[in-house]
């Protein structure tokens, strides 16, 4: 009956955000429309397309997920003749610290299993030493590179190379495993010959030390829950660069880690599942590690992300038109869909000048009477909305994280943007890994001007809105006012996430003693 009831609320919205797009759509061809109108509600289209076709995917995979992926879950727990396994720590000029907490972990997770390497791409040297250093302490293979070719990627394939396994788990330098973590995944891996690599969450530790990595936090819960279990029930489910396992006959079959695009792992996962291996996300926390402790942080991750996946982005969707059966249908949905995720930042754009348009300067891209909004437009954003939150809290997290997720992913429109299109161009950018530790120094509000900017052009905009709404009483200039008002309380969460972190003594876990035999 409870899923029955949680079924009928997620597919609630899908008639009426359906009945939008033809209203909107008709809409187009209502009189009145300038020249400049109809370019703008032409643009409108296109980003209500783009968020109807993710809420169309997001219903998919919680669909999925609540009703295949248990079934999937039972996993074939068999025992195993400890096959030959490694684990991958790639860092490059971390903190020390911040990677002794994963060698500790790593070495007592791999006790009898698997043998730690440490592939060290630092060029401080003081850096380099110390991690010589760690590894010698902890008993651990270190593998220093003069190059940097491939970045991560190239690290890999270097080291994969000079041994023997079967499989290979991968984690950052701050992604801290459970003891139980190989002898957990590595059954299953052994289950299906054809599973050429397995996924498990992310979970960040240090959500009350910083505003941006509990929002960081919360946009993982999001995706590590319904997403990646319908991605695991489509055989779509893409690496995600840590706390992964891979076998290596699969790796090596489908050339190895891609090293010219900075998300390797999305891309690797894209020429694995064109060689016909399967892939799977298994949904129990164990690796536990750091998000973004600040925005110039988290920016960094954003902006490397949305380079490499839009960049690959071009290449599905060559390869779906000159190769259609390279993959399965349901795969194809799944890679477009999470390979166009990062034009969000211009969906975004396009949505927050909408009612700034319409109020300052007299444009109208849509042009309609009251009546569609009172039936469709406003009933498909409150159920989406809810359903959203319900969805959240189904599984156990407050709904507070579905705001942190939706602004904090506003905030980032112009980095979304500008990253987007700097990999639509090809233009390449240096290669930064996500800074790692704690950081006290908020990002200096010159950096944030674009944000800043759009929120007084906002503000201005409902402000006006409302004086023209008490003089004509148009409705349009009530419902713009309405947009304007919540894109304005979304990007205001700007001063939440850049003020106020505050380092707490939890943040700093108690490392584990070295390792002895």
């Amino acid at each position: 009956m409870k899923s029955a009831i949680r079924f009928i609320v997620v597919i609630l919205p899908l008639p009426f955000l359906f009945g939008f797009m033809i209203v909107h759509s008709l809409a187009l061809f209502n009189p009145g429309y300038t020249l400049i109108d109809r370019f703008f509600a032409s643009l409108l289209l296109i980003a209500n397309i783009f968020f109807a076709l993710h809420m169309v995917a997001y219903t998919i995979n919680f669909l999925s997920a609540e009703s295949i992926y248990p079934l999937t879950a039972e996993m074939y727990f068999r025992r195993y003749q400890k096959p030959r396994t490694a684990i991958f720590i790639a860092c490059y000029n971390e903190p020390p610290e911040v990677v002794e907490r994963t060698l500790s972990a790593a070495k007592i997770c791999a006790k009898d299993i698997a043998d730690v390497y440490l592939l060290d791409d630092s060029t401080n040297e003081d850096i380099r030493r110390e991690m010589e250093k760690k590894a010698l302490i902890y008993d651990l293979v270190y593998i220093h590179r003069e190059n940097r070719r491939g970045f991560k990627a190239g690290a890999i394939n270097d080291a994969l190379k000079m041994i023997d396994v079967d499989y290979l788990a991968v984690l950052d330098a701050d992604q801290r495993p459970d003891s139980d973590f190989l002898r957990e995944i590595i059954p299953i891996m052994e289950s299906d010959p054809k599973l050429a690599f397995l996924q498990v969450p992310q979970a960040y530790t240090n959500t009350d030390a910083s505003r941006i990595a509990l929002g960081a936090h919360s946009v993982q819960v999001v995706f590590f829950q319904y997403i990646t279990e319908g991605k695991s029930v489509g055989n779509s489910m893409f690496s995600c660069g840590s706390n992964v396992i891979y076998r290596v006959s699969a790796l090596k079959e489908s050339g190895g880690f891609v090293e010219e695009n900075v998300t390797e792992d999305f891309a690797t996962s894209f020429n694995i599942h064109r060689m016909k291996w399967n892939s799977r996300y298994y949904n129990q926390v164990l690796v536990k590690g750091e998000g973004p402790s600040s925005l110039s942080a988290y920016f960094a991750q954003q902006s490397r992300w949305a380079i490499g996946t839009t960049s690959l982005f071009k290449k599905i969707l060559l390869t779906f038109f000159t190769n259609p059966r390279a993959l399965k249908l349901r795969q194809w949905w799944e890679y477009i869909i999470s390979g166009s995720w990062f034009f969000v930042g211009w969906a975004h754009l396009i949505m927050i000048l909408m009612p700034v348009i319409t109020i300052l300067f007299g444009i109208r891209p849509f042009i309609t009477g009251l009546l569609p909004y009172l039936i469709v437009l406003i009933p498909y954003i409150g159920l989406t909305t809810t359903t959203f939150s319900l969805t959240v809290k189904w599984r156990g997290y407050p709904a507070k994280y579905v705001f942190l997720n939706i602004g904090l992913t506003m905030i980032c429109f112009p980095i979304y943007a500008i990253s987007a299109l700097y990999a639509l161009i090809g233009k390449r950018i240096p290669f930064k890994v996500t800074p790692k530790g704690f950081e006290e120094r908020n990002l200096p509000w010159r950096f944030l001007l674009p944000q800043l900017i759009t929120i007084a052009l906002l503000a201005l905009t409902s402000v006006v809105g409302i004086a023209k709404f008490i003089i004509i009483s148009r409705p349009e200039f009530l419902v713009n006012v309405a947009w304007s008002t919540y894109f304005l309380i979304m990007l205001l969460s700007l001063f939440y996430f850049n003020t106020g972190q505050i380092k707490r003594p939890s943040y700093y876990e108690p490392l584990f003693k070295p390792y002895s035999k």
